[in-house]
This record gives C-alpha cells, structure tokens and sequence, in this order.
C-alpha cells in the first residue's frame, strides 16, 4: 500500500491539482478481491472539474501506473471523471493495462477503449 500512495502522491505532484480517493466503498481495498484492489494495489480517484482527461492518463503512465481505468460521468454526474489506477504487474512489469467504462442506457455501463473513454469525456463535459 505504501507503493500506492507514493505513486498517487507523484500523480497528484505531477497533475497540479487535488485528486479525491472515490467515496465508494471498495475504492482502496476489497476484502476477497483477487485483484490489484483486494491486494491493496489499486485506487479508485476522482479528477477535479476541468482537468484533461488525456493529460491525466498521460501523467498516471508516467507516475508508474500499470493499470489505467477511464470511467467518465461517474456516479452518473455529467462532467465528473473517475480513474481506476493501479500499481499491479500481472505480466509484463512494463506492459500498461488500459480501459475505459462508458454509460449506457439507465445505470449500465460498456467495456471499451481508453481512447472512446477518453473522448466520451470530454464531450461530456462540453455538454
């Protein structure tokens, strides 16, 4: 876990601008999660209004994350930006998992590009 706040600390350095750790439950840890957030490796954070979608990825890569969520209009609000980021290496310590969660219709979501993820965010906070 250590590991984890050192990166987003750098992230956040990085970025110039306060990243929040999501209020949902599971967003730092999940107890019995197989994954980066069971083993304390993963957090779920929310961008402040205004700052660039792409320029934030570009950041988390360069921080150290090795997997890179994009979840735009998260908890439903237009605008609002959630990334997953993780430190996890699964495979290939220099290979980046990247993704992208984008709504659909009612509270459903689609697996997609981090790229459409990406665009979908920043005509959603256009809109």
């Amino acid at each position: 876990a250590v590991g984890l706040l050192r990166t987003l600390d750098d992230f956040r350095a990085m970025l110039g601008s306060p990243v929040q750790i999501s209020p949902a439950d599971g967003s730092l840890f999940r107890p019995g999660d197989p994954n980066a957030h069971g083993r304390g490796l993963a957090a779920d954070v929310i961008l402040s209004h205004g700052v660039d979608v792409s320029r934030a990825v570009d950041l988390a890569r360069q921080a150290g994350f090795k997997g890179i969520g994009v979840y735009p209009r998260s908890a439903g609000i237009p605008g609002r930006v959630r990334l997953h980021l993780d430190i996890w290496t699964p495979y290939d310590p220099e290979y980046v998992r990247t993704w992208g969660m984008v709504p659909t219709i009612g509270d459903s979501r689609r697996e997609t590009t981090i790229a459409e993820a990406i665009s979908y965010a920043k005509n959603d906070a256009l809109a």
